[in-house]
């Protein structure tokens, strides 16, 4: 077994496991942390990524307490290709309540390909 599960593998696992197996590569994998990171994003409303706060309560993006910090993670990373590693650790801590979310963007028929590294 490799040290990160692919989306295959996620999307043929239960919720439970799936959103487990992303736990595990948001933990270990930098790669499926600043994919995951930008996926989350990217279901942030326009304007909830402009104003970097939660707006709507849709059960999409990020809560409001993450979301002005995520928010300008995710626009860092968009500009520059890379977070400080201490951006990367709190990225980390925070990221993995979105398990849930990834999970449903890795098992759905559309899948955002942002989410899954082509290299794991």
């Amino acid at each position: 077994m490799s040290d990160t599960y692919t989306k295959d593998d996620i999307s043929f696992a239960t919720k439970a496991e799936g959103t487990k197996m992303i736990r595990h590569n948001l933990r270990t994998s930098d790669r499926w942390l600043t994919r995951g990171l930008i996926a989350i994003y990217h279901l942030q409303t326009a304007d909830e990524q402009s104003s970097q706060a939660t707006s709507y309560r849709n059960n999409m993006g990020f809560g409001a307490i993450d979301a002005e910090i995520l928010s300008s993670f995710a626009q860092q990373y968009e500009r520059s290709g890379h977070l400080t590693a201490k951006q990367i650790e709190m990225a980390r801590s925070k990221m993995i309540k979105y398990a849930g979310q990834l999970y449903a963007i890795a098992s759905s028929n559309t899948a955002n390909a942002e989410l899954t590294p082509s290299n794991n």
